[in-house]
């Protein structure tokens, strides 16, 4: 009866452990802001792209760009929501996205990043299919036009890199026999 309940536990952490493993929708949490040209208050505040899409964004400018980071290494689809105010058709703004595995801020230099790819605001949200894992994503207008403030980012998210199934799986074996040691400790001691 023991190694029944014992392995109904087991059971029950790795049907746990295993879709606890798959991969999760993640928005950005940081971002290095780099703005080109005059750009008014209310669309110059970098916490306007963080989080999921409120209404609120983030203007890179004409060849402005932004730096994203999500707490986590991540991998694809990425979706990019932006903001045009009138008719999309009217108002094409394009971005370039960059992935990379390490950045530094005070150089601004996206050097070790590899383009991703190119979007753009025909639709309200730009998705982006890509492999490989990073770190950090670099959205980098590449608008033209007179008079624009370049591309608006609402938000931006990517899909978390799940931990491996197996180290999840040997967490829970870890402390199942912890578990079971302490019981037969606690009944080694009772006897």
């Amino acid at each position: 009866m023991k190694a029944l309940k014992i392995l109904l536990i087991a059971a029950g952490i790795a049907a746990a452990s295993a879709s606890s493993a798959s991969a999760s929708t993640t928005y950005a949490t940081l971002v290095d802001y780099n703005p080109v040209g005059t750009i008014a208050a209310d669309r110059s505040v970098p916490s306007n792209a963080l989080g999921p899409s409120d209404g609120l964004f983030l203007s890179l400018g004409l060849t402005g760009s932004a730096v994203f980071s999500f707490g986590t290494d991540f991998t694809g689809p990425a979706a990019v929501v932006e903001v045009t105010n009138g008719n999309r058709s009217d108002y094409l703004e394009t971005a370039q996205v960059w992935g990379g595995t390490s950045y530094d801020p005070g150089t601004n230099s996206l050097a070790s990043f590899a383009l991703l790819g190119v979007i753009n605001n025909s639709l309200p949200t730009a998705i982006l299919a890509f492999t490989g894992i990073y770190k950090y994503l670099a959205i980098v207008d590449t608008s033209s036009g007179a008079g624009r403030d370049g591309f608006d980012i609402d938000s931006v998210s990517v899909s978390a890199v799940p931990l491996p199934a197996g180290v999840v799986l040997l967490g829970s074996g870890v402390a199942l026999l912890g578990f079971v040691g302490r019981r037969r400790k606690r009944t080694a001691v009772a006897a």
